[in-house]
């Protein structure tokens, strides 16, 4: 009976995310594309709706993918996440995918 509750309060689910054509719009800004880049970020939700230590885990997604590269920017930008149920507790993983860009004849922005 424990065993059948367990399964019962666990589980996973992905979720297909947004699509984008940039993180910061670009229109008239020349740019190097530096590659391929992706980040992650680990949210903990109790309860399934209450945030532990943050809930800003799509833009931190974003910073460590263009930190990955050390890009100025994201484009063809794309978000999934998936999400561990374990009785109270949930671990959402949001990845970001997208090419890193870099822009000519400016500093790095943040």
């Amino acid at each position: 009976l424990l065993f059948a509750l367990c399964l019962l309060l666990t589980g996973c689910a992905y979720i297909p995310g947004g699509i984008a054509p940039s993180n910061i719009p670009i229109d008239g800004r020349e740019y190097d594309i530096l590659g391929p880049t992706h980040g992650r970020a680990n949210s903990f939700l109790v309860l399934g709706i209450i945030h532990v230590g943050g809930s800003r885990f799509t833009k931190n997604a974003i910073l460590s993918a263009k930190k990955r590269k050390k890009a100025d920017a994201l484009i063809d930008i794309t978000v999934e996440s998936r999400e561990l149920w374990f009785g109270l507790f949930t671990i959402r993983t949001t990845t970001v995918f997208g090419k890193a860009i870099r822009f000519k004849n400016e500093t790095q922005e943040n």
